[in-house]
């Protein structure tokens, strides 16, 4: 259940248009799966490790961004 209340939030990551809640899914499942194993890791490490796990692989996704933005500033 946790699992897709997860998913579910990171819908908001994206913009609404028509045809979304098809695809919704598919757009998903990158983050169930990242649900299942940060579930896992709670289960078995703890909250904390959960936490900074997702933390470090946002850090992971967004870091070229923003090295990119800053060099371009």
């Amino acid at each position: 259940m946790s699992v897709l209340l997860f998913g579910a939030v990171h819908l908001l990551n994206f913009e609404y248009e028509v045809g979304f809640y098809g695809l919704a899914i598919f757009l998903i499942l990158p983050q169930l799966s990242a649900g299942v194993f940060l579930g896992f890791i709670r289960v078995k490490m703890g909250l904390g490790w959960a936490i900074l796990l997702h933390a470090f692989h946002n850090f992971m996704l967004l870091s070229p961004f923003l090295l990119l933005k800053l060099s371009t500033s």
